[in-house]
């Protein structure tokens, strides 16, 4: 099978992908499977999904243009981990606490729910060819795809982006809000429209993340208050219970039957919660009040607070990630569990979504889970995922705690 993506419409680049996920005999997953009800749903939506392919083909026959081509595979970026990561700390420096924490919140129950679904029922992408696919990156060989993880963040977050507008409309001049219902429209569709003419995803895919989006965030903005009121809550309850639902999270998830790096972006989004968690519990209502900046200086102080705290969270990803899968390592062997260490199962390796591959000394670079390996007895707590949930706590703790802090210090 072909990955494209940039070939003769200028896209960027074509690759040989033969272990694209989700392809393999119905034999292979009756037998790796552990529960009846996973493979019947499997048997029931897998021709539904191959049933796709022809018409999706067809569109992208007639539609596809070098333009279009350009505009939704750089459209898919506003959809992935890595932007809401830079974009949403920025939102909360900027004084908007309740809305980023709500969105944080859709994006990572969205990234967990996707995950969990993908993982469970092992479907694939549309199949290439005859699909071409337009991306700029790889990682969608190695993830399944149902649900689509795109479509229902981009329909939760816009969602509960219009119910805000909607709401604070009377306080605003009309244009604004026409301005703003446009851009969350548009957003949306460009990201749904664009699953569907870069062939990442079928229609089963962008149905059921949309209808899932759209009850995640009716669900969220239903019960705003009791969140807000969780999110600055001063008991210690609330990191303590963040701390045991991320942990059963995490074990819950679905070993998946193939190399499939769905986990990665789950257990990311969930230490990030835990880490917001632990940050807004540490911190006070007079820290946060800080934040919100006064019109007429607001756009030099959040240039000021971007060029502070955005280096701080890339320096703490990086260089968390190179002194923890240095000291955990040595941690795991010292307690004697060399057991737990990650198993390479192939020369070519798996790209993950840090952009690692194995190396020659049978180690990732934070990557693959143990627990996603075509193991008999998968081990889900590696030291590769422990550091992972470290460091991305880390981030959540970092943007809602120390960073204000820092902030209010230097009077920025």
């Amino acid at each position: 099978m072909t990955t494209v993506s940039k070939e003769k419409h200028g896209s960027v680049r074509k690759e040989h992908a033969s272990a694209h996920l989700g392809n393999l005999k119905a034999e292979y997953y009756r037998s790796k499977f552990n529960d009846v009800m996973r493979f019947r749903i499997r048997t029931i939506l897998y021709p539904i999904i191959r049933g796709e392919t022809p018409l999706i083909s067809s569109l992208q026959k007639r539609f596809r243009k070098p333009s279009l081509d350009t505009y939704f595979a750089l459209s898919a970026f506003f959809g992935t981990h890595f932007f809401f990561l830079i974009s949403l700390p920025i939102s909360f420096w900027s004084g908007h606490l309740s809305f980023t924490i709500a969105m944080v919140q859709l994006f990572a129950s969205g990234c967990y729910i996707t995950g969990f679904i993908k993982d469970y029922c092992c479907l694939p992408r549309p199949r290439s060819p005859p699909v071409k696919r337009i991306s700029y990156t790889k990682g969608a060989n190695f993830e399944y795809g149902f649900p689509s993880t795109h479509t229902m963040n981009a329909v939760s977050t816009a969602t509960y982006s219009l119910f805000t507008v909607l709401h604070y409309s009377r306080d605003v001049p009309l244009w604004q809000t026409f301005t703003l219902i446009s851009v969350i429209f548009l957003y949306a569709f460009s990201i749904m429209i664009g699953r569907l003419y870069c062939g990442m995803h079928g229609f089963l895919d962008i149905s059921s993340g949309c209808v899932m989006g759209v009850i995640l965030a009716y669900f969220r903005w239903t019960y705003r208050s009791f969140f807000d009121d969780l999110f600055f809550s001063p008991s210690i309850l609330v990191p303590l219970i963040s701390f045991v639902l991320c942990i059963f999270l995490i074990w819950a998830l679905p070993d998946a039957v193939e190399n499939c790096i769905c986990i990665e972006d789950s257990i990311s989004f969930v230490a990030v919660i835990l880490g917001i968690s632990i940050g807004s519990w540490a911190s006070t209502a007079k820290t946060y009040n800080y934040l919100k900046m006064p019109a007429s200086q607001s756009l030099i102080v959040l240039i000021t607070r971007i060029c502070i705290g955005v280096p701080v969270v890339g320096l703490w990803k990086e260089l968390g990630k190179f002194i923890l899968l240095k000291v955990l390592i040595r941690v795991f062997h010292f307690l004697g569990k060399e057991d737990l260490e990650p198993i390479r199962i192939s020369q070519r390796g798996i790209k993950t979504a840090a952009d690692s591959v194995f190396n020659q000394q049978n180690t990732t670079g934070l990557g693959v889970s143990t627990a996603h390996r075509d193991h008999p007895h998968p081990i889900r707590f590696d030291h590769e995922t422990v550091a992972r949930i470290i460091i991305y706590a880390g981030i959540g703790y970092l943007a809602t705690h120390p960073l204000p802090l820092l902030f209010k210090w230097l009077k920025v």
